[in-house]
């Protein structure tokens, strides 16, 4: 093993303009390893000891982080913006929220029912919501089910978000909803989504 251990070279990128064109300047130090691989680039324009550029149509950032963040830290905030993405906007019919708190259910079942009952609410755009049928609204589900190919789990997540509307909100009597049978395995009101689930919402 070397006595002295070599310091990783960092990498600060740069978005400027160059004879009209749109460029990536890159900016280096303390690494050999970075030189030589731009050097070997024929897209990069080497310009002093610290310093190249490349066309900004032939930078790839996924690519050039593959290439070069086994020898150098990259610093890339200054090219690459993250947007957040727009934060949706629930409407819900006066109280269905209220009492999704009152009742204490979890901040994960209660973030699905938003969701999952605004989803039924845009389904049935224009139309009076306590006018629809059983027969609606076994349709919606079935459509759910075979058009969106939603899962036995959000399925059954779906059915309950709808349920409470009706039953807990409006104080309706029990009713069967689901289109199709609901999965076999399902035994209780399940208040748990999976992680790749909790991901798509």
């Amino acid at each position: 093993m070397d006595k002295v251990q070599k310091q990783r070279g960092s990498i600060v990128l740069y978005k400027e303009e160059r004879n009209g064109a749109d460029y990536i300047r890159i900016e280096y130090v303390n690494s050999q390893a970075v030189a030589l691989l731009l050097a070997q680039d024929t897209d990069v324009e080497k310009t002093g000891n610290s310093s190249a550029y490349i066309p900004a149509t032939a930078f790839k950032l996924p690519d050039f982080y593959d290439r070069y963040s086994p020898h150098a830290y990259i610093d890339y905030s200054r090219v690459y913006v993250r947007h957040p993405k727009p934060k949706r906007e629930y409407i819900l019919p006066r109280g269905y929220l209220e009492l999704l708190e009152q009742k204490r259910y979890s901040l994960s079942t209660i973030k699905a029912y938003k969701i999952y009952f605004s989803d039924f609410m845009e389904y049935h755009k224009g139309q009076d919501l306590d006018l629809l049928t059983v027969e609606d609204i076994n349709s919606y589900m079935l459509h759910m089910v075979k058009e969106k190919h939603i899962s036995a789990t959000q399925q059954n997540m779906r059915i309950n978000a709808i349920k409470f509307y009706y039953e807990k909100v409006r104080k309706g009597k029990r009713q069967y909803y689901g289109g199709i049978a609901r999965a076999k395995e399902y035994k209780a009101l399940p208040e748990v989504l999976s992680r790749e689930e909790m991901k798509s919402i």
